[in-house]
Protein backbone atom coordinates (compact mmCIF):
# COMPACT_ATOMS: atom_id res chain seq x y z
CA UNK A 1 0.00 0.00 0.00
CA UNK A 2 1.32 3.65 -0.68
CA UNK A 3 2.22 5.91 2.07
CA UNK A 4 0.27 9.16 2.02
CA UNK A 5 1.78 12.15 3.43
CA UNK A 6 -1.43 14.51 4.29
CA UNK A 7 1.46 17.52 4.06
CA UNK A 8 1.17 17.22 0.32
CA UNK A 9 -2.40 17.91 -0.52
CA UNK A 10 -4.66 20.66 1.07
CA UNK A 11 -8.53 20.40 1.75
CA UNK A 12 -9.41 22.74 -1.10
CA UNK A 13 -8.29 20.42 -3.23
CA UNK A 14 -10.20 17.70 -1.73
CA UNK A 15 -13.77 19.93 -2.23
CA UNK A 16 -12.47 20.61 -5.40
CA UNK A 17 -12.70 16.98 -6.89
CA UNK A 18 -15.59 16.17 -4.84
CA UNK A 19 -16.93 19.34 -6.76
CA UNK A 20 -15.60 17.98 -9.75
CA UNK A 21 -16.90 14.82 -9.59
CA UNK A 22 -20.62 16.17 -9.05
CA UNK A 23 -20.22 18.20 -11.83
CA UNK A 24 -18.39 16.42 -14.27
CA UNK A 25 -17.28 19.50 -15.90
CA UNK A 26 -14.08 22.10 -15.24
CA UNK A 27 -15.67 25.09 -16.35
CA UNK A 28 -18.89 24.58 -13.79
CA UNK A 29 -16.39 23.83 -11.01
CA UNK A 30 -14.17 26.66 -11.75
CA UNK A 31 -17.47 28.82 -11.74
CA UNK A 32 -18.38 27.52 -8.13
CA UNK A 33 -14.73 28.49 -6.73
CA UNK A 34 -14.46 31.59 -8.63
CA UNK A 35 -11.17 30.59 -10.00
CA UNK A 36 -10.05 29.63 -13.47
CA UNK A 37 -10.41 26.31 -15.22
CA UNK A 38 -6.29 25.61 -15.41
CA UNK A 39 -6.14 26.50 -11.72
CA UNK A 40 -8.95 23.38 -11.34
CA UNK A 41 -7.00 21.51 -13.42
CA UNK A 42 -3.51 22.06 -11.20
CA UNK A 43 -4.81 21.11 -8.43
CA UNK A 44 -6.67 17.83 -9.37
CA UNK A 45 -2.97 16.93 -10.83
CA UNK A 46 -1.63 17.80 -7.78
CA UNK A 47 -4.02 15.50 -5.63
CA UNK A 48 -3.79 12.69 -7.93
CA UNK A 49 0.22 13.05 -7.76
CA UNK A 50 0.13 13.22 -4.13
CA UNK A 51 -2.39 9.97 -3.83
CA UNK A 52 -1.03 8.10 -6.97
CA UNK A 53 -4.24 7.77 -8.26
CA UNK A 54 -5.97 8.69 -11.23
CA UNK A 55 -9.22 10.23 -10.69
CA UNK A 56 -10.89 11.19 -14.07
CA UNK A 57 -10.09 10.44 -17.65
CA UNK A 58 -10.18 13.39 -19.60
CA UNK A 59 -10.54 14.21 -23.15
CA UNK A 60 -11.98 16.64 -25.51
CA UNK A 61 -15.68 16.80 -24.79
CA UNK A 62 -16.37 15.11 -21.29
CA UNK A 63 -14.77 14.23 -18.19
CA UNK A 64 -14.95 10.86 -16.57
CA UNK A 65 -14.72 9.36 -12.97
CA UNK A 66 -12.50 6.47 -12.60
CA UNK A 67 -13.17 3.29 -10.97
CA UNK A 68 -10.56 4.69 -7.78
CA UNK A 69 -12.37 8.38 -8.29
CA UNK A 70 -15.76 7.02 -7.81
CA UNK A 71 -14.41 4.86 -4.84
CA UNK A 72 -12.68 7.97 -3.07
CA UNK A 73 -15.71 10.22 -3.87
CA UNK A 74 -18.15 8.16 -2.16
CA UNK A 75 -15.53 7.62 0.94
CA UNK A 76 -14.42 11.44 1.17
CA UNK A 77 -17.88 13.03 0.69
CA UNK A 78 -19.00 11.40 3.92
CA UNK A 79 -15.85 12.22 6.12
CA UNK A 80 -16.23 16.32 4.61
CA UNK A 81 -19.83 16.12 5.69
CA UNK A 82 -18.69 14.96 9.00
CA UNK A 83 -16.03 17.69 9.08
CA UNK A 84 -17.76 19.93 8.39
CA UNK A 85 -20.59 18.87 11.13
CA UNK A 86 -18.31 18.66 13.25
CA UNK A 87 -16.89 22.90 13.08
CA UNK A 88 -20.82 23.43 12.95
CA UNK A 89 -21.00 21.92 16.36
CA UNK A 90 -18.04 23.20 17.47
CA UNK A 91 -19.17 26.57 16.76
CA UNK A 92 -22.57 26.17 18.40
CA UNK A 93 -21.05 25.40 21.72
CA UNK A 94 -18.93 28.03 21.33
CA UNK A 95 -21.36 30.88 20.80
CA UNK A 96 -24.14 29.67 21.74
CA UNK A 97 -26.28 29.52 18.68
CA UNK A 98 -28.35 26.87 17.51
CA UNK A 99 -27.86 25.18 14.58
CA UNK A 100 -30.48 26.10 11.57
CA UNK A 101 -32.10 23.53 8.61
CA UNK A 102 -32.88 25.87 5.84
CA UNK A 103 -36.34 24.65 4.09
CA UNK A 104 -37.44 25.59 0.40
CA UNK A 105 -41.19 25.63 -0.07
CA UNK A 106 -43.65 27.26 -2.09
CA UNK A 107 -44.69 30.79 -1.07
CA UNK A 108 -48.26 29.84 -2.58
CA UNK A 109 -48.97 27.28 -0.05
CA UNK A 110 -51.29 27.72 2.86
CA UNK A 111 -48.32 27.12 5.57
CA UNK A 112 -51.11 27.08 8.42
CA UNK A 113 -52.37 23.35 6.54
CA UNK A 114 -49.49 21.35 7.71
CA UNK A 115 -45.95 23.27 7.36
CA UNK A 116 -46.06 25.11 10.27
CA UNK A 117 -47.62 22.37 12.14
CA UNK A 118 -44.98 19.73 11.53
CA UNK A 119 -42.28 22.50 12.25
CA UNK A 120 -43.58 23.19 15.51
CA UNK A 121 -43.56 19.24 16.42
CA UNK A 122 -40.44 19.39 15.19
CA UNK A 123 -38.66 21.96 17.89
CA UNK A 124 -40.74 20.04 20.39
CA UNK A 125 -38.28 17.35 19.19
CA UNK A 126 -35.81 19.45 18.22
CA UNK A 127 -36.00 22.83 20.36
CA UNK A 128 -31.44 23.15 19.48
CA UNK A 129 -32.47 23.24 16.01
CA UNK A 130 -33.96 26.31 13.79
CA UNK A 131 -35.51 26.18 10.93
CA UNK A 132 -35.50 28.90 8.26
CA UNK A 133 -37.97 28.61 5.55
CA UNK A 134 -37.02 30.49 1.82
CA UNK A 135 -39.27 30.35 -1.17
CA UNK A 136 -37.08 29.89 -4.53
CA UNK A 137 -38.12 29.45 -7.79
CA UNK A 138 -38.79 26.27 -8.89
CA UNK A 139 -36.06 25.55 -11.25
CA UNK A 140 -33.46 26.67 -8.78
CA UNK A 141 -34.88 23.49 -5.95
CA UNK A 142 -31.77 21.46 -7.19
CA UNK A 143 -29.48 23.53 -7.79
CA UNK A 144 -29.80 25.35 -4.19
CA UNK A 145 -30.02 21.55 -2.58
CA UNK A 146 -27.00 20.41 -4.46
CA UNK A 147 -24.60 22.99 -3.48
CA UNK A 148 -25.70 23.59 -0.18
CA UNK A 149 -28.12 26.51 -0.02
CA UNK A 150 -30.38 24.87 1.58
CA UNK A 151 -31.14 20.96 3.05
CA UNK A 152 -34.48 20.26 2.39
CA UNK A 153 -37.07 21.22 -0.40
CA UNK A 154 -40.73 20.81 -0.67
CA UNK A 155 -42.46 21.09 -3.86
CA UNK A 156 -45.40 19.45 -5.61
CA UNK A 157 -45.63 17.15 -8.90
CA UNK A 158 -46.46 19.13 -11.47
CA UNK A 159 -42.79 21.28 -10.16
CA UNK A 160 -40.88 17.95 -10.78
CA UNK A 161 -40.04 18.91 -14.69
CA UNK A 162 -37.03 20.88 -12.87
CA UNK A 163 -35.58 18.15 -10.84
CA UNK A 164 -33.25 15.62 -12.70
CA UNK A 165 -32.89 11.73 -11.54
CA UNK A 166 -29.84 12.50 -8.80
CA UNK A 167 -28.58 9.31 -7.38
CA UNK A 168 -27.24 11.74 -4.55
CA UNK A 169 -30.86 13.13 -3.73
CA UNK A 170 -33.52 11.18 -2.12
CA UNK A 171 -36.84 12.06 -3.77
CA UNK A 172 -40.46 11.38 -1.93
CA UNK A 173 -43.62 11.65 -1.83
CA UNK A 174 -44.99 12.90 1.57
CA UNK A 175 -48.61 14.18 0.83
CA UNK A 176 -50.55 12.45 -1.68
CA UNK A 177 -53.19 14.90 -3.19
CA UNK A 178 -55.44 16.57 -5.33
CA UNK A 179 -55.32 19.78 -7.96
CA UNK A 180 -58.11 21.59 -6.32
CA UNK A 181 -60.88 24.09 -7.44
CA UNK A 182 -61.21 27.43 -6.03
CA UNK A 183 -64.26 29.21 -6.07
CA UNK A 184 -66.28 31.68 -4.57
CA UNK A 185 -68.39 30.45 -1.27
CA UNK A 186 -71.45 31.50 -2.89
CA UNK A 187 -70.84 29.02 -6.02
CA UNK A 188 -73.32 26.31 -5.96
CA UNK A 189 -70.26 23.86 -6.30
CA UNK A 190 -68.51 24.93 -3.07
CA UNK A 191 -70.85 22.76 -0.81
CA UNK A 192 -69.91 19.47 -2.67
CA UNK A 193 -66.72 17.56 -1.57
CA UNK A 194 -65.62 17.34 -5.55
CA UNK A 195 -66.06 18.02 -8.61
CA UNK A 196 -64.73 17.18 -11.76
CA UNK A 197 -63.75 18.88 -15.06
CA UNK A 198 -66.99 18.22 -16.48
CA UNK A 199 -69.14 19.96 -13.66
CA UNK A 200 -66.62 23.10 -14.49
CA UNK A 201 -66.33 23.18 -18.58
CA UNK A 202 -69.29 25.69 -18.49
CA UNK A 203 -66.95 27.67 -16.06
CA UNK A 204 -64.72 30.89 -17.11
CA UNK A 205 -61.73 29.43 -15.93
CA UNK A 206 -58.65 31.83 -14.52
CA UNK A 207 -55.02 30.72 -15.34
CA UNK A 208 -51.70 32.50 -14.53
CA UNK A 209 -49.60 33.43 -17.55
CA UNK A 210 -47.24 30.74 -19.05
CA UNK A 211 -44.34 33.20 -18.06
CA UNK A 212 -45.81 32.69 -14.50
CA UNK A 213 -45.95 29.03 -13.85
CA UNK A 214 -45.25 27.10 -17.02
CA UNK A 215 -45.24 23.75 -15.42
CA UNK A 216 -48.93 24.77 -13.87
CA UNK A 217 -50.10 25.59 -17.05
CA UNK A 218 -49.14 22.29 -18.93
CA UNK A 219 -50.59 20.45 -15.79
CA UNK A 220 -53.83 22.08 -16.26
CA UNK A 221 -54.03 22.25 -19.72
CA UNK A 222 -52.96 18.61 -20.40
CA UNK A 223 -55.91 17.29 -17.69
CA UNK A 224 -58.24 19.31 -20.12
CA UNK A 225 -56.81 17.22 -23.15
CA UNK A 226 -56.97 13.76 -21.64
CA UNK A 227 -60.78 14.78 -20.28
CA UNK A 228 -61.65 15.68 -24.18
CA UNK A 229 -62.65 19.00 -22.55
CA UNK A 230 -61.93 22.67 -24.16
CA UNK A 231 -61.06 25.12 -21.63
CA UNK A 232 -63.06 28.47 -21.32
CA UNK A 233 -60.35 29.94 -20.34
CA UNK A 234 -61.39 33.70 -19.48
CA UNK A 235 -57.89 35.22 -19.34
CA UNK A 236 -53.95 34.92 -18.18
CA UNK A 237 -53.00 36.73 -14.97
CA UNK A 238 -49.68 38.65 -14.27
CA UNK A 239 -49.20 36.40 -10.99
CA UNK A 240 -50.78 34.20 -9.05
CA UNK A 241 -51.71 36.42 -6.67
CA UNK A 242 -54.09 38.38 -9.16
CA UNK A 243 -55.35 35.11 -9.48
CA UNK A 244 -57.94 35.87 -6.19
CA UNK A 245 -58.47 39.04 -7.12
CA UNK A 246 -59.84 38.28 -10.26
CA UNK A 247 -62.06 35.94 -9.30
CA UNK A 248 -65.18 37.86 -8.60
CA UNK A 249 -68.51 35.95 -9.91
CA UNK A 250 -69.88 32.16 -9.60
CA UNK A 251 -69.52 32.08 -13.16
CA UNK A 252 -65.38 32.27 -12.98
CA UNK A 253 -63.08 29.50 -11.28
CA UNK A 254 -59.16 28.62 -11.35
CA UNK A 255 -57.49 25.55 -10.38
CA UNK A 256 -55.11 25.59 -7.85
CA UNK A 257 -52.98 23.39 -5.20
CA UNK A 258 -55.10 21.45 -2.69
CA UNK A 259 -53.14 23.19 -0.02
CA UNK A 260 -52.76 26.36 -1.56
CA UNK A 261 -53.02 29.93 0.36
CA UNK A 262 -56.43 30.75 -1.01
CA UNK A 263 -57.60 28.23 1.61
CA UNK A 264 -56.99 31.65 4.07
CA UNK A 265 -59.54 34.01 2.25
CA UNK A 266 -62.94 33.76 3.45
CA UNK A 267 -64.40 34.13 0.77
CA UNK A 268 -63.42 31.77 -1.21
CA UNK A 269 -63.35 27.33 -0.90
CA UNK A 270 -61.17 24.89 -2.74
CA UNK A 271 -63.12 21.38 -4.15
CA UNK A 272 -61.29 18.44 -4.69
CA UNK A 273 -60.46 17.95 -8.51
CA UNK A 274 -61.94 14.53 -9.32
CA UNK A 275 -59.49 11.72 -11.43
CA UNK A 276 -56.19 14.53 -10.73
CA UNK A 277 -53.42 14.21 -8.89
CA UNK A 278 -50.64 16.82 -7.31
CA UNK A 279 -48.71 15.01 -4.27
CA UNK A 280 -46.24 17.11 -2.50
CA UNK A 281 -42.98 15.42 -2.37
CA UNK A 282 -39.61 15.97 -0.16
CA UNK A 283 -36.30 16.07 -1.41
CA UNK A 284 -32.97 16.16 0.64
CA UNK A 285 -29.21 15.26 -0.16
CA UNK A 286 -28.39 11.08 0.41
CA UNK A 287 -25.40 11.34 2.07
CA UNK A 288 -26.62 13.51 4.94
CA UNK A 289 -25.12 12.28 8.70
CA UNK A 290 -27.83 10.63 10.18
CA UNK A 291 -27.48 13.43 13.12
CA UNK A 292 -28.11 16.22 10.65
CA UNK A 293 -30.62 18.89 11.20
CA UNK A 294 -31.87 18.03 7.47
CA UNK A 295 -32.90 14.01 8.80
CA UNK A 296 -34.27 15.01 11.96
CA UNK A 297 -36.42 17.58 10.13
CA UNK A 298 -37.44 14.45 7.85
CA UNK A 299 -37.94 12.15 10.17
CA UNK A 300 -40.29 14.83 12.29
CA UNK A 301 -42.41 15.48 9.31
CA UNK A 302 -43.13 12.43 8.31
CA UNK A 303 -44.20 11.66 12.02
CA UNK A 304 -46.41 14.28 11.77
CA UNK A 305 -47.85 13.62 8.59
CA UNK A 306 -48.17 10.18 9.25
CA UNK A 307 -50.30 11.46 12.75
CA UNK A 308 -52.24 13.89 11.37
CA UNK A 309 -53.15 14.19 7.98
CA UNK A 310 -52.14 10.84 5.85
Amino acid sequence: MRHVDFYDFNFSQIQMFLTLADTLSYTKTAEIFGVTQPTISRNIYKLEVSLGLQLFIRDTSKVILTPAGKSLYEDMVKLVHGITAAFQKAGTIQTGKKDVVIVAASSFWDPTAWLYPSIDYFHEKHPNIDVELICPKAKEGQSKLMNYECDVVLNTEYEEKFYADKPEMVNQVIIRAPFAVTMLKSNPLSSRKSVSLEDIKSLKLLMPGENVAPSFVDAVLSMYRKAGIKPLVDSYVNSADELYYRLRTNEEVYIADKYSRDRLDSRMVLVDLENSRNDILLKYRRDDMPDAGSLLFVNAIREWLEKNLN
